[in-house]
């Protein structure tokens, strides 16, 4: 509820004031009747001072404070009873303010309102006056709510969309590391099984990459992000693993990682070395290299992941619903805005798959 503020009583009596001289003037002016006396005397001017003064405190007392008290009771009631309260309190505050001020004028000196002959037509006229400029005002008032209303609502959606898609990217990260843990999981049990009777030094090392890629993955599920250097770390790891089981097949070039100042999604670099693999490298007899370079851009950069290309790449493939690359770019998206995402180029006998984020 709006509190009865003094200062307005102050704002009103001048704003009255100020318009009760410019009708004395233009009265002065004019020829005919006026409501006070005729001449530019000092108490001349006191009384049409006075009187502006009176009829807008009048109207602003009988009109306007009501509404303080009276807008918040009836707010929710069906439209058509506010229309008929609005109208009512609007042809009685009239009604009573033209009154007032009507008879107080009358008591000053030198000062005779014509109106006071006329009394009852003036308080019908001010009645029907005050019902219209009520209804007006309320339906203005009617149509400010409505749009208030309509912000906050929007506002409301706005937000709740964005909590949406914040729970909608931890999915898919969720979904994403439940996609590359089985995977990981079962391919390096496969080279382990065939390493340890021969080459027990080598089968240590893939146990303790994959114990360090377990403990990241179970890290990521639980910070919003991480820096590209640790991301770089798990990617190595990821490719050494791979390296165990494809040999001199596959060949990788990885940068070195300076970049603890530039912060993505967990888990978003490793499934683009994972498709340059799937589709780069396995593929092929004599395999190939994969190469991940990083550029930086600004505050953003852009990791690059070749590999070898038939030059026949369907770049759909790559995003299909459900499918890794299409979350880390959804990711990417929601962590560093539109510009950020996954690029795909086809160059000749290599691929260029491209993580962007723009920070």
């Amino acid at each position: 509820m709006q509190k009865l503020k003094p200062r307005r009583f102050l704002i009103i009596a001048l704003v009255g004031a100020v318009i009760g001289l410019i009708i004395a003037l233009a009265g002065n002016m004019a020829s005919g009747p006026s409501l006070v006396p005729q001449g530019f005397t000092l108490s001349n001017v006191f009384t049409s001072l006075l009187c502006g003064m009176i009829f807008s405190l009048s109207f602003y007392i009988c009109c306007g404070v009501p509404w303080i008290y009276l807008g918040p009771m009836i707010i929710d009631y069906p439209r058509a009873i506010k229309t008929t309260i609005t109208a009512a309190v609007g042809a009685v505050g009239a009604s009573l303010a033209i009154t007032i001020a009507i008879t107080l004028t009358n008591q000053l000196p030198d000062v005779h309102n014509e109106w006071a002959d006329h009394m009852g037509n003036v308080i019908a006229g001010e009645a029907v006056a005050g019902a219209i400029i009520a209804l007006i005002i309320g339906a203005f008032r009617h149509l400010q709510r409505a749009v208030v209303l309509a912000e906050a609502k929007a506002h409301e959606r706005e937000m709740r969309e964005v909590h949406l898609a914040e729970a909608a990217a931890k999915a898919q990260a969720a979904a994403l590391q439940s996609q590359i843990n089985p995977h990981f999981f079962f391919n390096t049990l496969n080279t382990l099984s065939s390493l340890i009777p021969a080459e027990a030094t080598c089968a240590q090392e893939i146990v303790g990459r994959l114990a360090d890629m377990f403990r990241y993955t179970l890290a990521c599920s639980r910070a919003d992000s991480v820096t590209l250097n640790q991301e770089l770390e798990f990617t190595e790891n990821y490719l050494r693993l791979e390296q165990a089981r494809f040999r001199e097949r596959l060949r990788v070039t990885m940068p070195h990682r300076d970049f603890a100042d530039i912060l993505l999604p967990g888990l978003s670099l490793q499934p683009l070395v994972e498709n340059a693999i799937k589709y780069g490298v396995a593929q092929r007899v004599e395999g190939g290299s994969v190469e991940v370079a990083v550029h930086r851009n600004g505050t953003g950069c852009r990791v690059d992941v070749l590999s070898p290309s038939d030059g026949a790449v369907q770049k759909d493939r790559f995003f299909r619903p459900g499918h890794a690359l299409e979350n880390v770019r959804d990711r990417l998206q929601l962590f560093g805005g539109a510009k950020s995402g996954v690029d795909i180029a086809d160059e000749a006998a290599q691929i260029r798959v491209s993580l962007v984020l723009a920070q």
